[in-house]
């Protein structure tokens, strides 16, 4: 019965094990482990020459013969590890792996606690021991391999965060470069704006002599009008001088008639004065005083025609002189004001050309910026990919060694459960065998010398004996960290527990440093927002510009034209200005 407690507790033992480590016992196994709890030997191994390999006992569930002349048909499940992807492990939680020493748990098994112990009688198997021993070594040298390829991994790792980091580098050099172009791009704008602006206050200085052309012209045109009003009027009143000159004419024409008549008159009555010779005195009186009045009266309407014929060629030249001086005036007038037009809208061609070319210059900027940004936006997410793909990584990386970490020390802390467990159960059993042998030799001393056994004695010699906690720790220990290869572990573990507290510190680093780039970004993105907004206001300013310009345009073509138009009415309706 006390052979089988132990039995079952080494069993519920090695089942805690099979349970840390994920292991799924096959169906022969599971007969093994049933037969050697009845203390029958199973699985096939062949011994050799071994003489004590009749009470050996196959109860690990992954096992390897340290002798090459032992052959095992054994079993060997790994440890179910978390899933990857590609080589690399993938995870979505991140947890926070904080660095800490195995914690060996002891056993709670005391002399005076544990009854199993107290009613065990039998020594324990030590083969069995030193198999469980061994398999703990492999299992410790196959984590000590997933370690080394651990730090591989961590090695890739970081030459891949520092191919990152240079990358970033090169990235923040860039947006600096960025950020610059974008300040020199803002000054060019402000300049531009300034530019425009001065341009602005050159069309409405245009604008203002352009009324003031406006008012002379029109000063200008209320003067012909009054000149063509004094020429209607010189024009009217040389009509009338024209029509009384005619009228005078014709008069004259018809004195002249009645002259030639009187004439006619006088030479009929001289020759009949001379042919007859009859006549009196009072008729030739009468006939001497009307010739001489009649000579009188032509003499003044010859005179008379005269003074007419001068004034009519007078108001003839003075005609002609006042339109000579008005034709002048008026093509000295529209000259000048066709030079002035044409020097302004020279000026304004060449503010509009110059204006035109700063746009597009803008505008070549604006695209460049547009494309480095576009640019400086697609490395952006390619750094954000590959920021969350490391953070993948370290996040997979410190789980996967979270749990690697909980297993070993849960695998230790059984192993150190159980060892602890054999060692008091052989040393209650020495103790047993010594207290027989006193107790013999006791017996035959008091047989010789008649002296009784003291039991109290005995059992507390027995008792002081017995190993403590610490003594079992203390005769473990070496077993645990006495080779060079465990101290070697231990030391790798606590480099990787650092290694993996320094990855984490370079993870925060990327992600301070991401949000510092995604500030700087959000911080380029509202600079080139402004300076898209000015070029925009500077877009609507030319083409206001440009409007006006067109507005300016027209309006001097409509004036030319009606300039024109009123010329020809005008020497239409007074051909004689020719």
């Amino acid at each position: 019965m006390m052979n089988m407690n132990w039995r079952e507790a080494i069993k519920q033992a090695q089942q805690k094990i099979d349970k840390v480590l994920d292991i799924r016992p096959t169906e022969e196994e599971d007969e093994n482990e049933t037969s050697t709890s009845r203390g029958v030997a199973v699985t096939d191994i062949d011994m050799g020459d071994d003489p004590t390999s009749s009470n050996q006992v196959e109860h690990s569930p992954s096992s390897i013969s340290p002798n090459s002349d032992q052959e095992q048909h054994v079993v060997v499940c790994e440890p179910l590890l978390p899933p990857t992807s590609h080589g690399q492990p993938t995870g979505d939680d991140i947890q926070t792996i904080v660095s800490s020493d195995i914690e060996i748990l002891p056993g709670t098994a005391t002399p005076n606690t544990s009854p199993e112990i107290t009613e065990c009688v039998e020594l324990p198997d030590l083969n069995e021991i030193l198999r469980n021993n061994k398999w703990l070594k492999e299992k410790l040298e196959y984590e000590q391999k997933k370690m080394i390829d651990l730090k591989e991994q961590n090695s890739k790792l970081n030459a891949k965060t520092q191919k990152i980091e240079k990358e970033f580098d090169n990235f923040k050099s860039e947006a600096s470069k960025f950020s610059e172009e974008a300040f020199k791009a803002r000054k060019s704008a402000l300049a531009s704006r300034a530019k425009v602006k001065e341009l602005t206050a050159q069309v409405a200085a245009l604008e203002e002599k352009l009324a003031a052309k406006d008012l002379k012209i029109n000063g200008m045109q209320s003067a012909m009008e009054d000149n063509l009003e004094v020429i209607n009027k010189y024009n009217s009143s040389s009509q009338q001088q024209a029509d009384e000159i005619k009228k005078l004419n014709a008069s004259l024409l018809e004195k002249e008639e009645r002259i030639k008549n009187l004439e006619t008159v006088i030479d009929e009555f001289e020759q009949r004065k001379h042919g007859e010779q009859t006549g009196t005195l009072y008729m030739d009186d009468m006939v001497e005083q009307t010739l001489a009045g009649l000579k009188e009266e032509l003499e003044e309407y010859r005179r008379a025609n005269f003074n007419l014929k001068e004034d009519y060629n007078k108001l003839q030249e003075e005609m002609e002189r006042k339109q000579y001086e008005y034709d002048n005036r008026l093509s000295e007038t529209v000259n000048a004001a066709r030079f002035e037009f044409n020097d302004e809208i020279l000026t304004l061609k060449n503010d509009y050309e110059r204006v035109l070319a700063a746009k597009n210059d803008l505008e070549r900027k604006e695209s460049r910026i547009m494309s480095q940004l576009e640019l400086v936006l697609r490395e952006s997410m390619v750094l954000k990919k590959e920021l969350l793909t490391i953070n993948d990584i370290v996040h997979d990386l410190n789980t996967y060694a979270g749990v690697e970490h909980e297993k070993l020390a849960r695998d230790v802390s059984a192993a150190v459960a159980t060892i602890l467990k054999c060692q008091q159960l052989k040393h209650k059993e020495d103790l047993r065998k010594r207290e027989s042998t006193k107790r013999a030799q006791y017996q035959e001393k008091s047989a010789q010398t008649e002296f009784k056994f003291k039991e109290d004695q005995i059992i507390e010699s027995s008792t002081s004996n017995l190993p403590t906690e610490s003594s079992a720790m203390a005769g473990f220990e070496p077993c645990w960290c006495s080779t060079l290869q465990d101290r070697r572990y231990v030391s790798s573990m606590a480099d990787m527990i650092k290694m993996i507290d320094e990855l984490s510190v370079q993870k925060d680093q990327l992600e301070t440093t991401r949000r510092t780039v995604a500030l700087e970004l959000k911080e380029a993105k509202r600079q080139l927002s402004e300076v898209l907004i000015m070029h925009g206001e500077k877009i609507e300013e030319l083409e206001e510009l440009r409007n006006d310009n067109e507005d300016l345009r027209n309006m001097l073509k409509e004036q030319a034209l009606s300039f024109t138009e009123t010329q020809n009415a005008k020497k239409l309706e007074h051909p004689s200005f020719e």
